[in-house]
């Protein structure tokens, strides 16, 4: 029996070798910035002399830190099920088995994704401003993978392998062997606002894109995510990380950690959360297409081509204040919309408070939108006052829509 916490996806092995197989790494796709200073690269004195002011600041700004701060451990997260593994980075074949597999059970992979920290003992930072201190969701993201297939004669074979998510910032931190981000998601106010601006002009972003929440496959192809950041695309046989994904440039903002796929019509709905206006987009990414191919024979055969790269649909839903908010539900024809009061922002430090806070007095209400409507196509709907994370199931039924949701 295999056990898995987080989000995770039963993958079938037949027919993916085309598209993740060893051919998957000489495609993969770097998202690369244009600098739109034309004549910066004939200025070769004057770039070295910007390197040389940058790595200058960059050090007076590591002493601040490294004077400033003493890290120490937090306990509670380097016990039990949140102490973090080692990488193996290639697989474990799994001998001592308990229990048995179904004789139909596809030949596959199981995936699963969640946070593992790679300075665990450095989880709390204490300074002059005050103390900040890691969550449980901060940690790197691993990807665990127990690879199911027969041998020649049918027997079952099982094997193991994990590898953290190649990340910015996961390169950033292991390529020092230190921590580099200061805890800034959690602690007391100003503190977290300090710790919020050295990171910005240390990293030129406040937090870790940690990719540590869900796994997801689209067209064919399987992503790592956390809604701070872009998914980053994996090789589910090598667990290499392949890239961030921006849909061919058209989406550069925080992107879901649960996107939720069309059964209809495969496409994609997507949706990102800013503290900056906009503060929530929709998106809807194009679908996988099949063309038929005649072989010079009187069979015509499906052939599957891997596509998933247009962003078909974007809107703003012209929120007029920051929400986290985590899932998006679809129907047939619709997209499901929460909207609940659960406020976030570092501003939010500056009048003494945390960057997450549920507003016992505010408004719930929930959304239905076509599936490619404008913001003044969304019906809204009223409900009681509350917060939930998750949406468990959406349908139509006839001209009712229905939804589940845990609330908190």
């Amino acid at each position: 029996m295999v056990i898995a916490g987080f989000s995770s996806n039963l993958l079938k092995a037949t027919g993916c070798e085309r598209i993740h197989g060893p051919k998957a790494l000489s495609r993969a796709r770097a998202v690369k910035v244009q600098s739109s200073l034309g004549g910066w690269k004939k200025q070769p004195l004057m770039k070295e002399m910007s390197n040389a002011v940058k790595s200058i600041s960059s050090n007076l700004l590591q002493l601040l830190v490294d004077s400033t701060y003493k890290f120490s451990e937090q306990p509670v997260m380097n016990e039990g099920n949140f102490r973090p593994v080692n990488e193996i980075g290639e697989a474990v074949l799994l001998k001592d088995l308990e229990g048995y597999v179904p004789e139909d059970f596809p030949e596959g992979v199981y995936i699963r994704n969640g946070p593992n920290p790679l300075n665990p003992t450095k989880a709390i930072a204490d300074s002059i401003f005050g103390s900040t201190q890691c969550t449980y969701f901060e940690g790197h993201g691993m990807l665990h993978a127990v690879y199911f297939n027969k041998n020649d004669v049918g027997e079952w074979c099982i094997s193991y392998m994990n590898k953290y998510v190649d990340s910015e910032t996961f390169e950033l931190e292991s390529k020092n062997n230190q921590l580099a981000f200061i805890p800034a998601a959690d602690g007391q106010p100003y503190a977290m606002l300090v710790a919020f601006v050295l990171n910005m002009l240390r990293f030129g972003r406040p937090v870790k894109d940690s990719a540590n929440t869900n796994i997801f496959e689209h067209a064919g192809r399987v992503y790592a995510i956390a809604e701070n950041h872009l998914p980053y695309e994996i090789n589910i046989y090598s667990l290499h990380t392949l890239g961030p994904y921006n849909v061919n440039g058209d989406w550069e903002q925080p992107f879901t950690s649960h996107p939720k796929k069309i059964p209809s019509s495969g496409e994609l709905v997507i949706m990102g959360i800013n503290p900056e206006k906009p503060h929530y987009l929709v998106g809807v990414i194009s679908r996988v297409f099949y063309i038929l191919l005649n072989l010079l024979t009187t069979n015509n055969i499906s052939h599957e081509q891997a596509d998933g790269q247009r962003l078909l649909h974007k809107v703003d839903l012209q929120f007029e204040e920051s929400k986290f908010i985590h899932d998006i539900g679809v129907t047939t024809k619709y997209n499901i919309i929460m909207d609940y009061p659960l406020r976030f922002g570092i501003s939010r430090t500056l009048l003494q408070k945390p960057i997450f806070d549920n507003d016992m007095n505010g408004k719930s209400r929930i959304g239905v939108m076509p599936r490619l409507g404008n913001v003044e196509s969304i019906r809204w709907f009223d409900v009681g006052n509350h917060c939930s994370y998750h949406l468990f199931n959406c349908f139509e039924d006839g001209n009712e829509v229905t939804l589940n949701e845990k609330q908190k």
